[in-house]
């Protein structure tokens, strides 16, 4: 049986990641200037009190640097999200900004995959 709690998150979860990949595609330059930031993941510890945040990020070279940058803006960011979701959360998380590798991850076992002789012929 699924506990009450734990779809209440996944549901904030998955409109906390709709609606910062909207704000990060609609206003992040403004912030951040020319990056190409998405949001990949949302995880909630408890139901409004922190989510993490995971981000996918093209066109800017350093990324541990635009990190900094998301997360000294993280009260404006947070303001932005509170219009956009007032009518549907009470109280807007603590956000925790992470780059997520997993795509990066994902291209390099593809790469060492297509390295491999996987011929059947000998």
């Amino acid at each position: 049986m699924v506990h009450m709690h734990a779809v209440k998150s996944e549901q904030l979860a998955r409109l906390l990641q709709k609606e910062l990949g909207m704000l990060f595609l609609q206003e992040a330059a403004a912030l951040l200037g020319p990056s190409l930031v998405s949001v990949t993941a949302v995880t909630m510890r408890n139901a409004d009190s922190s989510a993490r945040v995971y981000l996918s990020v093209a066109l800017y070279e350093q990324k541990a640097v635009l990190l900094q940058k998301i997360t000294r803006h993280k009260n404006s960011i947070r303001k932005l999200l509170a219009k956009r979701i007032a009518h549907k959360m009470r109280r807007v998380p603590d956000l925790k900004f992470y780059i997520d590798n997993t795509v990066r991850q994902g291209d390099r076992i593809t790469s060492l995959i297509d390295q491999l002789d996987l011929s059947m012929d000998n």
